[in-house]
């Protein structure tokens, strides 16, 4: 026997530490002959150890009621490496201009230094 008529599940984490994109609807026919399956694409977004929260709720179809049946957290870590790399990927033009500009502001000071070395090396072979 059925106790509701659809399902609801959804999975969340603190803001700012996952994206997560459900695939799919989250509200799905609940029927005694199937399997019913929820999916999410989950990115972590930085390091350090986040919970994800998973909730299933039957809705009732005749009522305007919802009552959760389950709720379970998990707490995933995310390693400093993954996260760097991922910024890495997004910020690689940000981080090659700023290695740029340093390069051009090095190299612009070691020629003035050269060309004053050498002006003072011809001053003081003229005298």
């Amino acid at each position: 026997m059925l106790v509701g008529t659809y399902m609801k599940v959804e999975l969340t984490g603190p803001r700012g530490a996952f994206e997560i994109v459900p695939i799919g609807t989250p509200i799905i026919p609940v029927l005694a002959t199937s399997v019913a399956e929820w999916r999410w694409d989950v990115t972590p977004l930085e390091s350090g150890t986040h919970p994800l929260s998973i909730i299933a709720t039957v809705v009732y179809e005749n009522q305007a009621l919802a009552e959760r049946v389950f709720e379970r957290q998990i707490d995933v870590v995310v390693n400093p490496t993954y996260s760097t790399g991922r910024w890495l990927a997004s910020n690689w033009d940000k981080l090659l201009a700023a290695l740029g500009l340093t390069a051009a502001g090095v190299f612009g000071a070691f020629y003035q230094r050269l060309r004053s070395r050498l002006n003072n090396q011809r001053s003081g072979a003229e005298s």
